[in-house]
């Protein structure tokens, strides 16, 4: 199970890199169409496409923090059933030096405190784990609200700003 976790990780690690590149292609298209559309038109209207920024950054950060909490639902159910010592899997995983060490300990640390799964029961694990999927959906709940409540509330006051302008 070690190895099926570990490839597991490096994937969700590619998937995370690759959307990372493209979301800041993304960002600079939208940046520059909206600028460029502003100079040849001679009109500031047009920077009111910058307002695409936020419903931009907040799916990357959904779609993002979804991967992680696929990647993590996965490693625990792993754990829960007792097949992956987490503290093996995280020292297995930070010798390899090709992976993204901050990135990498920023996924890690997603994880229960590595120092005292070994003490834990079957049941105390999946409870953990458990509680820990739910506060992950809660938080991308949370950034998805948020990113629709400031879309609105900014498609809103650029609605306003070309209608009295």
């Amino acid at each position: 199970m070690l190895n099926e976790a570990t490839t597991i990780t490096t994937q969700t690690l590619a998937l995370r890199a690759a959307r990372f590149r493209n979301f800041v292609v993304a960002v600079v298209a939208v940046a520059l169409a909206a600028m460029l559309w502003a100079l040849l038109q001679t009109s500031w209207q047009p920077l009111l496409g910058l307002i695409l920024l936020v419903p931009l950054c907040g799916a990357f950060l959904y779609l993002d923090a979804r991967t992680v909490h696929r990647w993590q639902d996965h490693i625990l159910e792993t754990w829960a059933q007792d097949k992956l010592d987490l503290d093996i899997f995280s020292d297995t995983l930070t010798a390899i030096r090709a992976l993204p060490p901050r990135t990498l300990r920023a996924m890690l640390d997603t994880l229960p405190n590595l120092q005292h799964t070994a003490t834990n029961t079957c049941d105390d694990r999946h409870a953990l784990a458990a509680s820990l999927q739910r506060e992950n959906r809660r938080q991308s709940n949370r950034t998805l609200i948020v990113t629709l409540a400031y879309t609105a509330g900014l498609a809103a006051l650029a609605l306003v700003v070309i209608l009295f302008y």
